[in-house]
């Protein structure tokens, strides 16, 4: 019986404690996905859309770390997953922590978690500034 192992890696550190999660435009990029592992293509799509900037989706895009150049930003159940494991991974997060997710509820709002705490999900202006940690599944 074949058994293939996957999961995912998360960067050490922030790679940032605070920016936005779009360009500046308000434009739908179809980022939709929710679920485990879909935070890659939620990535690749809002790059295609909001192009070049300082944004959290293109922050973890353009990240290299480890010899992995395939950084992206994590979509809310990825980070539901960071968060229950948290303690596990040897993560101790800040009290105030709130991070961007790749997945995109409207033109205007994308999807955060606080994960420090165990509230649900909240949606933010994508103008807001959150934090970013970055994935890369294997």
């Amino acid at each position: 019986m074949y058994n293939e192992t996957h999961g995912l890696v998360i960067s050490a550190t922030n790679l940032s404690d605070g920016i936005q999660w779009y360009n500046g435009s308000y434009v739908i990029t179809n980022a939709t996905d929710s679920a485990l592992f879909c935070g890659l293509n939620n990535t690749s799509m809002i790059v295609q859309i909001q192009g070049s900037g300082n944004y959290a989706a293109k922050l973890c895009y353009d990240y290299e770390n480890e010899g992995y150049k395939d950084w992206y930003l994590p979509s809310i159940a990825e980070l539901y997953a960071i968060r229950n494991n948290a303690n596990l991974l040897g993560f101790d997060f800040d009290k105030a922590d709130v991070f961007w997710s790749s997945t995109e509820e409207s033109d205007m709002y994308s999807s955060t978690l606080h994960m420090a705490k165990f509230f649900p999900p909240m949606l933010y202006p994508k103008y807001s500034q959150r934090g970013v940690r970055a994935v890369h599944r294997f």
